[in-house]
């Protein structure tokens, strides 16, 4: 979580100025200086709670970007990664109004952000229960917003793949067309270069056939994953590795939903990686309810 928080931290006065801009017109308008609050931010939709710190963290950067001293109380209730049904309050906030009401709606967005993925992943998670394989996010993030989306993943039970282009080697097709190079090259030079720049590290490569992963895996690949396979054609994947006697692990990805997450799980994979818990995840309803 600490990463999470510190990234939080470092986008905060765009977010708060994106919102804000010079000034909150309405309160302007309606309050008066001293004006104070008590409010729920309550989660309407249920889910798995995930980024109850954003509440916290954007209430404390909304007082120095407002000027304002005093920073309002927030009190969290739900402790992150806990599911809780609908309309259970995750917090409460208590202080000066104008402070309150101008960091209410970038809170709420972060909040209803990581908690939709987090919510999710966890149905995923759920869904491959008793199996011997892991749920995994990928890259396909919000620019600039993939620290917290990874965070969220995990919170919800997942797994992260790797964190984007410098730390694990991922050889794709288009590599491969690229470079005009068959897998077993491919896999060669990768493993060099890894055990130069990046020991310890795993080497990746793409199959989109039961004989690319043969190959990859006589190669001395690591993981191979398998793009866009059907569980028929994955479980045949797994049973030919098998046979090769070999600890290489397998991953799915590509076509992969709720509805079908298990069949490809129950094929010995160890790996599943899922683009919607991150490009597609429904936001979670969260509010806030003043009280007085």
């Amino acid at each position: 979580m600490e990463e999470a928080v510190a990234y939080i931290r470092t986008i905060m006065h765009r977010a708060l100025s994106e919102d804000i801009g010079p000034g909150d017109v309405t309160m302007q308008a309606l309050a008066s200086p001293g004006d104070v609050m008590t409010g729920r931010v309550v989660l309407r939709s249920g889910g798995v709670v995930c980024g109850g710190f954003a509440v916290e963290e954007t209430v404390s950067a909304c007082s120095r970007f407002l000027g304002v001293g005093g920073v309002p109380s927030v009190e969290l209730l739900v402790a992150e990664g806990k599911e809780v049904p609908k309309g259970t309050d995750i917090a409460r906030v208590n202080g000066d109004a104008s402070i309150i009401l101008a960091s209410e709606r970038v809170f709420l967005n972060f909040l209803s952000f990581m908690t939709g993925v987090a919510t999710l992943t966890r149905r995923y998670v759920e869904a491959v229960d008793g199996t011997n394989c892991k749920i995994m996010d990928t890259r396909k993030t919000v620019p600039m917003l993939r620290s917290l989306e990874k965070y969220a993943v995990r919170t919800g039970g997942g797994a992260n793949h790797r964190n984007g282009l410098y730390d694990q080697i991922l050889v794709k097709d288009n590599h491969l067309k690229l470079f005009h190079m068959d897998v077993a090259e491919a896999v060669r030079r990768a493993k060099e270069h890894r055990d130069e720049n990046l020991p310890g590290t795993p080497v990746e490569i793409e199959a989109e056939t039961i004989e690319q992963m043969i190959e990859a895996v006589r190669s001395g690949a690591d993981i191979v994953l398998l793009d866009n396979m059907t569980p028929t054609q994955v479980a045949e994947a797994v049973k030919r590795r098998d046979l090769l006697k070999s600890k290489v692990k397998l991953e799915v990805s590509g076509g992969v939903t709720l509805e079908n997450v298990r069949a490809y799980a129950e094929t010995g994979v160890e790996r599943i990686s899922i683009g919607r818990l991150t490009h597609s995840a429904p936001a979670a309803d969260v509010a806030l309810d003043v009280e007085s």
